[in-house]
């Protein structure tokens, strides 16, 4: 059973398309540059880990995370050797 329901809505292979309004497809394309600009942003919406205890969930990022992440788009080539 899918808990997040975002998750439900992704469509399915050989499902037909589902057409949206101008208003929803400017609002995703403002998300999409959204994403673009701060990698923060876009994992602290859109990445999904999963958990023992709550199961399917958006990652809390620490502030280090969100300092590497950012670190990692800034820096072309990046070498990290971390425990765990």
């Amino acid at each position: 059973m899918i808990e997040n329901k975002e998750l439900a809505t992704i469509k399915k292979p050989n499902e037909p398309l589902q057409y949206s309004s101008k208003e929803e497809f400017e609002e995703m394309i403002l998300e999409i540059a959204k994403c673009k600009r701060d990698i923060v942003y876009f994992a602290e919406h859109y990445y999904r880990v999963i958990n023992l205890d709550k199961g399917l969930h958006i990652i809390k990022l620490y502030d280090v995370q969100k300092e590497f992440l950012r670190y990692l788009v800034d820096n072309n080539k990046v070498i990290c050797v971390s425990g765990r």
